[in-house]
C-alpha cells in the first residue's frame, strides 16, 4: 500500500510539473522533394513590425518531411523558408511562408511538390475553424498564383538569351498577380472585424489597426474582442500599435530622431525645420518600383522650393540592387539624390518601430513646424504630392 502510494504521488508530481511547462505545439510539413540536408530557416517573427526574433536553421533528416516542435506560452506568428541542398537556378519566392499557431497546436501543412512548398494546405489549430480555413484556402490559391508568375519572372530574368521587354511583360504580370481579390478581402475584414472570441482573428485585426481607418473606430472595434484576446501576447501587441498610431494620426508632433546616415552623417529631425519632408520607406517590392518614378520626380520638381526626401531601408536591399547595375530603376533607388539611412543598422534599429515602418512604400509627410501631414503607404505619398504642391507653388 505504502509504495502503490508513493508511485501514485510521483505520478501526481509529474503530472503538476508537466501542467506548469508552457504547451507544445507541432509544425508538421510534408512535401514531396524535401531531401535529407535540405535546410529549413524557420524565424519567429516580431508581430510589431514583422522582425525576426530568433532564427533557428534545421536540417532535415528525412526525405519529404520537416517536423518541429518547441515549447510556447501564447499565439506566435512563425515563418519558414526552404534552401535545398541543390540549389535552384534562379532566385525562389523571397517571402517565405507565415503560419500563425498557439499553446498545444498540432499544424499538418502539405503541398503537391516544392514548387508550392510556400502555398501549402495547412490543417490544425486555429486553421480547422470553418471561416479560417475558408480564408486560409483562398490565400493558399493567391499565394501559389503569385509564386507561379514570380517564378517565371525570374527564370526569364536570369536568362541572357531573352530580351528585356519579354521579362517586363512576366514582370508586371507578377505585379499584377499581388491585387488581392475583393472576396479574400472581404473575407479578412469580416473576421477581423466580427469574430471576438478569436486570436487568429486578432491577428489579421492586426494590419487594420496599423494603417486603415479612424483610429477612434479602430480602438472601439479592439475593445469588442474578449478579455481572453485582449489580454493575450497579440492583444497586447495590438494595444501598443494603437498607442503608436495615435502618435503618428496627422496633426501629431513629429516623434523626434536622431540617426546616422549612410556616409556616416548625423541626421535630426531639426536639420529639416523650415521645410517640407517627405520620409520614404522602400525595400524590394512591386509598389515601390511603381512609384519611385514619382517620387524622383516630385523631388525633382520640388527641391529647390522647400522639399526635402529622407529615404530608409536595408543596407543588404543597396547591396543587392547594386548587384545589377543595367538596371535603371534599381539603380534610381541605389543612388537616389536625397539622404538615404539604413534602418538594419544597430544605431537606427530604433526608427523602425517610431515610425511603424512596417512595409513598403510607406510614406510620412512633415510640415515645416514639425508636425505630421500625412502618414501610410502609397495613399500618403499622393496626399503629400498634393499638400506640396498647394504649399509651394511654382512662381
Amino acid at each position: 500500500m505504502k509504495k502503490s502510494s508513493l508511485v501514485l504521488g510521483y505520478c501526481l508530481l509529474l503530472f503538476l510539473c508537466n501542467a506548469c511547462k508552457p504547451n507544445r505545439f507541432v509544425l508538421d510539413l510534408r512535401v514531396p522533394g524535401l531531401a535529407v540536408g535540405d535546410k529549413i530557416i524557420l524565424s519567429r517573427v516580431n508581430l510589431f513590425d514583422w522582425s525576426s526574433l530568433k532564427t533557428d536553421t534545421i536540417i532535415l533528416t528525412e526525405n519529404g518531411r520537416f517536423y518541429f516542435s518547441d515549447t510556447i506560452s501564447d499565439a506566435r506568428l512563425y515563418s519558414y523558408e526552404h534552401q535545398p541542398v541543390e540549389p535552384y537556378s534562379f532566385r525562389k519566392n523571397p517571402y517565405g511562408k507565415s503560419l500563425f499557431v498557439d499553446a498545444g497546436h498540432r499544424l499538418l501543412i502539405t503541398a503537391h511538390d516544392l514548387d508550392s512548398i510556400f502555398a501549402p494546405h495547412i490543417r490544425g489549430g486555429f486553421y480547422d475553424d470553418s471561416l479560417i480555413a475558408l480564408y486560409s484556402k483562398m490565400e493558399e490559391d493567391f499565394d501559389r498564383n503569385c509564386i507561379t508568375k514570380y517564378d517565371r519572372f525570374e527564370r526569364l530574368r536570369t536568362d541572357t538569351t531573352v530580351a528585356r521587354d519579354t521579362i517586363m511583360k512576366y514582370y508586371n504580370e507578377y505585379r499584377n498577380a499581388h491585387k488581392v481579390p475583393e472576396e479574400m478581402k472581404k473575407l479578412k475584414r469580416f473576421i477581423a472585424d466580427s469574430v471576438d472570441d478569436s486570436k487568429y482573428a486578432a491577428y489579421l485585426f492586426l494590419e487594420r489597426a496599423k494603417y486603415d481607418g479612424d483610429i477612434r473606430e479602430i480602438k472601439d472595434r479592439f475593445e469588442r474582442f474578449t478579455p481572453e484576446v485582449k489580454s493575450s501576447a497579440i492583444g497586447k501587441i495590438v494595444d501598443d500599435i494603437l498607442y503608436v498610431r495615435e502618435c503618428l494620426d496627422p496633426g501629431s508632433e513629429a516623434p523626434d530622431f536622431t540617426l546616422i546616415g549612410q556616409n556616416g552623417d548625423t541626421i535630426r529631425l531639426s536639420d529639416f525645420t523650415g521645410k517640407y519632408l517627405l520620409m520614404y520607406h522602400w525595400d524590394i517590392c512591386s509598389g515601390v518600383f511603381s512609384i519611385q518614378p514619382d517620387v524622383k520626380r516630385l523631388y525633382d520638381r520640388f527641391r529647390d522650393r522647400g522639399l526635402e526626401v529622407l529615404a530608409t531601408t536595408r543596407s543588404s536591399t543597396v547591396d543587392l540592387l547594386s548587384q545589377h547595375q543595367e538596371d535603371e530603376l534599381f539603380q534610381s533607388l541605389v543612388r537616389a539624390p536625397w539622404v538615404t539611412v539604413y534602418i538594419d543598422k544597430p544605431e537606427n534599429a530604433f526608427f523602425g518601430k517610431l515610425y511603424m515602418l512596417q512595409g513598403t512604400p510607406m510614406f510620412t509627410l512633415i510640415s515645416p513646424e514639425g508636425i505630421i501631414l500625412a502618414h501610410d503607404f502609397s495613399k500618403a505619398f499622393y496626399q503629400s504630392k498634393k499638400i506640396i504642391k498647394e504649399a509651394l507653388p511654382e512662381e
